[in-house]
């Protein structure tokens, strides 16, 4: 009985989780990166691309 209770809360988390990283990549997708870096995306320079977003941006403040 205990041995269900666990398993039913490490799932339980495990979807709750899977949930919310899933809306929040969708959330980021939409409002941080441009659409050049989802053009990227498929080349894997998706990180290239934030990290240079992210160097201009210091650059103008």
């Amino acid at each position: 009985m205990r041995l269900r209770l666990r398993l039913g809360l490490r799932f339980g988390l495990w979807l709750r989780f899977g949930l919310w990283l899933r809306f929040g990549l969708r959330f980021w997708l939409r409002h941080e990166i441009d659409r050049d870096c989802l053009r990227l995306l498929h080349g894997g320079v998706l990180l290239r691309c934030l990290q240079e977003k992210r160097q201009q941006e210091r650059k103008i403040e």
